[in-house]
């Protein structure tokens, strides 16, 4: 009779060695680390598949402590020296983004017959920075995941090949784009609506876009959840999931936006500052780290507001 052989793997969660016997295979187990759930793999090597947690259930679909959650538990956490690794990941990303976004070229050659010449732009900074900021999104929303399901440890930064690298960059950046246009479509139709009838209505366009950069933070925490490429299309479950939650949402949304505006303006590496004003540099620097780190911390308190009302969802 044959005796029965070990599994052993790392838990998709957390990256705890794991070990079970092989008659074990394809059931459901948790982990003694993180207390997550996954399906035992069929042998060594073979990653084991995440159970996605259902949520907290806490005196009807709520649990309490939100505010200390998000303004006083957070930070700890976020520096926490088992996080130190997340953070790591998030700030070599920025400062590689904040050096090569400006390092870009133009390759010229001539043509004899025309007596022109054709200047091809080579964008190889601002392809390098856009993959770095959506890389660091990509990690933001593995924040996210897992703190709505209770887990206080950041996602270990596993990209995979190079082709699972690709498709996450492309996968983020679909992401924080539609959910950007949806956010803003209000927007959007009222500048039309301006522009084809000649009116001038900057108030109302300031107003809209103010509303549209409140519901993209529920755009976001939707894909980060559901991990669904069409869930950003939904802004009417936004809306409804919003307003079921509204003072609590209100102050996730505000980190998530203050985080926003403060990345728009950190400036990134400038050349000419090199002579003129070399201290400038280091202080953009600076500002970039800080704000990536603060990007941890909008994430968590996404996270935070499923963990504490995901009951009260619409979706």
């Amino acid at each position: 009779m044959n005796e029965p052989k070990t599994i052993t793997f790392k838990c998709p969660w957390c990256k705890n060695t794991c070990a079970f016997k092989d008659v074990n295979a394809g059931k459901s187990a948790r982990c003694t680390s993180c207390q997550n759930h996954f399906v035992i793999p069929a042998s060594d090597g073979v990653k084991a598949k995440k159970i996605k947690p259902e949520p907290l259930e806490s005196d009807g679909d709520v649990i309490s402590g939100f505010y200390p959650a998000v303004l006083k538990k957070s930070w700890p956490i976020i520096f926490s020296k088992s996080n130190t690794a997340g953070l790591v990941f998030v700030v070599v990303l920025i400062v590689a983004k904040f050096i090569v976004w400006r390092f870009n070229f133009n390759f010229s050659f001539p043509v004899e017959a025309t007596g022109k010449t054709i200047v091809i732009p080579i964008f190889i900074g601002k392809t390098i920075g856009t993959s770095a900021y959506a890389l660091i999104f990509w990690y933001y929303m593995e924040i996210i995941y897992a703190t709505a399901f209770g887990i206080d440890n950041f996602p270990e930064a596993n990209l995979g090949l190079l082709v699972a690298i690709v498709c996450k960059i492309v996968k983020t950046l679909y992401l924080v784009f539609v959910s950007m246009i949806v956010a803003q479509l209000p927007t959007l139709t009222a500048m039309l609506i301006l522009h084809v009838t000649g009116t001038d209505a900057p108030v109302v366009l300031v107003a809209l876009a103010a509303i549209g950069c409140l519901i993209f933070p529920m755009l976001i925490l939707m894909a980060a959840i559901s991990q669904d490429l069409v869930s950003v299309l939904r802004i009417d479950l936004a809306i409804r999931a919003i307003l079921k939650v509204l003072p609590k949402y209100c102050l996730a949304a505000l980190i998530t936006v203050a985080v926003g505006i403060a990345a728009v303006l950190s400036k990134n590496f400038q050349p000419k500052l090199v002579l003129d004003a070399p201290l400038l540099n280091p202080l953009f620097l600076i500002a970039n780290i800080l704000t990536a780190i603060a990007g941890t911390y909008a994430a968590r308190a996404l996270g935070l507001l499923y963990k504490h009302h995901g009951g009260q969802m619409p979706w």
